[in-house]
């Protein structure tokens, strides 16, 4: 006999993730918040899925990175842990080689989460983020909608699809990494002192939205918190803060190659508590 009650119920049974769940991180500074990111992540919903790669960009935490990562190998074995060196030249544009070179030369995976040295999640992020997924797409807490090519923010607005996604705490069809894409068209005419590979999440915002049409989209699902930078890193902070201007500029670059913002990408739908309405 047909029970709404059942019905409803098998409804919302979550599908088993059965893929392994390949998680991203650059390593510069913050290293003391690295244990509470390993525990976070060992502790998720979905913690024997997970593979966490750490791309360190600081020759002077090679040693010390060495050590911790060991250590936390064997006190938190749910989650398997990989650990790279490099020496900063690509900046945050790093992990997306490494993406290239590493993983998808070494596995076969569809998607792939990016998070930053400074965010800590509840148990359940993972699975949540990775249960959004979809092919050409690129979902993200930390959102922007341009209006006469100013960079606003959209974090307190109701509007899920928008023109750029950033990449702390983003899921992504790894498909934008392969070695063929348009990602790694680095332009020779950009505006002085500008580089992609510091404004990285600017320049895949718009390889993902301009050349291959894919949504970017809102993905409700903010961090837990996120750690305060100590005095020690000041002069990051004002490195952070000085990068506006030159997003600012290859912001207009990028519109003047043709990037068209005002396209609809179901603008149009604004959307309450995840809702449409």
């Amino acid at each position: 006999m047909f029970s709404l009650t059942s019905f409803r119920k098998n409804k919302l049974i979550k599908k088993v993730i059965d893929e392994d769940i390949h998680i991203v991180m650059c390593c510069w500074k913050r290293t003391q918040h690295l244990e509470y990111q390993v525990k976070m992540l060992n502790n998720q919903s979905v913690a024997k899925k997970i593979h966490f790669h750490l791309v360190n960009n600081n020759q002077d935490n090679i040693e010390l990175l060495d050590k911790k990562v060991l250590e936390f190998k064997k006190k938190y074995s749910n989650i398997t842990l990989y650990l790279s060196h490099y020496d900063n030249k690509y900046y945050g544009f790093q992990r997306f080689f490494y993406i290239k070179d590493n993983i998808l030369e070494n596995t076969l995976i569809n998607y792939v989460i990016i998070i930053d040295d400074d965010q800590y999640y509840d148990k359940y992020w993972v699975e949540k983020i990775y249960s959004i997924r979809q092919p050409k797409t690129y979902k993200g807490w930390h959102t922007r909608i341009f209006n006469n090519n100013i960079y606003l923010s959209n974090n307190d607005l109701n509007t899920k699809y928008v023109n750029y996604v950033g990449t702390g705490g983003c899921i992504i069809d790894s498909t934008i990494f392969d070695k063929t894409s348009k990602l790694w068209d680095i332009p020779n005419d950009l505006p002085d002192k500008v580089s992609v590979y510091n404004i990285e999440d600017l320049w895949l915002s718009f390889i993902t939205n301009h050349y291959y049409n894919w949504s970017l989209e809102k993905s409700y699902l903010p961090e837990l918190k996120t750690f305060n930078l100590p005095n020690s890193d000041s002069k990051q902070q004002q490195q952070c803060n000085g990068l506006y201007k030159y997003k600012q500029l290859l912001l207009t670059y990028l519109i003047e190659k043709g990037w068209n913002i005002k396209k609809k990408n179901n603008t149009n739908k604004i959307y309450k508590n995840n809702n449409i309405y």
